[in-house]
């Protein structure tokens, strides 16, 4: 499963030929991640997608209606950050807990390395 700079979304079961597919209208992806044996991307307006296969899509809701950037996985959760200082986790990339973060600033992007960081992790960055 690849994603393209525009947030389509493709397969392969060979790495050479590619085959678009199909995603809600209500979602453009910005970021993609696999973990917990599933694809999750996030979209603008809070939604998140998730994906067993990275066929079939399912919009879900994150709490938040803030436009989301970027999302990884790592050391067991799901990270996705966006507008307004928005930080999500989750345990399983459905059901998703906002962390305050008291910034202004928009995160731009994450990355497991930060979430499986000693200094990070004994700070309690995100959990």
């Amino acid at each position: 499963v690849a994603m393209a700079s525009n947030g389509s979304i493709f397969t392969s079961t060979d790495a050479t030929t590619w085959t678009k597919k199909p995603l809600p209208a209500e979602c453009y992806p910005k970021s993609m991640t696999y973990g917990k044996n599933q694809f999750v991307a996030v979209c603008d307006l809070g939604k998140i997608l998730t994906s067993p296969d990275g066929t079939t899509w399912t919009v879900n809701s994150s709490g938040t209606a803030q436009n989301l950037f970027s999302i990884t996985y790592g050391n067991n959760q799901f990270v996705a950050v966006g507008y307004s200082g928005t930080i999500l986790t989750s345990a399983d990339g459905i059901t998703w807990t906002i962390k305050s973060t008291g910034l202004y600033n928009s995160p731009i992007s994450v990355t497991s390395e930060l979430l499986t960081s000693r200094k990070m992790k004994s700070h309690h960055f995100i959990d």
